[in-house]
């Protein structure tokens, strides 16, 4: 089970020692966080659970309009902190990203290649081309999160997860 931090009330939460049974790793949700960046890095060095970083952009569900170069400084900035990391598939080639995620293997850090579809769920096809990119630009774990609306798409996931070979998050 994966708990997001995206706001203050969810550090007050933390800060207060509240109810954490059952959650196995904390999100923090970088791009939503921004503004308090120095407080949450406080409250993620309290933590004794494993955190997974997340900036992501508006296109994948972001908030806020944060630079790329910004993403990448949120991301590197918790590095020291962080047992995973979520990237964009889109950004993982791009010369800044590379570098991140040399950054981050490192640290042991584990990559999650992310791939967001919340108006629809695209080919099988699709999403393998995604789950490639992930794994060629450095991820260690693709994640694909799309709408599904039928069972039949339901069905047709599973080919993709009989068509990955390696370890896979699919929502």
């Amino acid at each position: 089970v994966v708990a997001t931090v995206t706001q203050s009330s969810d550090l007050d939460l933390l800060e207060s020692g509240g109810d954490l049974e059952g959650v196995d790793v904390l999100e923090l949700r970088l791009d939503n966080l921004f503004p308090i960046l120095d407080r949450v890095e406080k409250v993620a060095r309290a933590q004794t659970l494993p955190l997974l970083i997340t900036a992501r952009t508006p296109l994948e569900g972001g908030i806020g309009e944060l630079s790329g170069s910004d993403r990448i400084a949120c991301l590197k900035r918790f590095l020291p902190v962080a047992t995973l990391m979520d990237v964009e598939i889109r950004h993982l080639r791009e010369e800044a990203c590379e570098a991140l995620v040399a950054d981050a293997h490192s640290r042991d850090v584990i990559v999650v290649g992310s791939f967001h579809d919340f108006a629809a769920c695209p080919s099988v096809e699709t999403l393998c081309s995604q789950v490639s990119a992930a794994l060629s630009g450095g991820a260690d774990i693709p994640k694909i999160a799309v709408r599904v609306e039928s069972v039949p798409t339901l069905m047709e996931l599973t080919m993709l997860i009989e068509e990955v070979k390696s370890p896979l998050s699919l929502m």
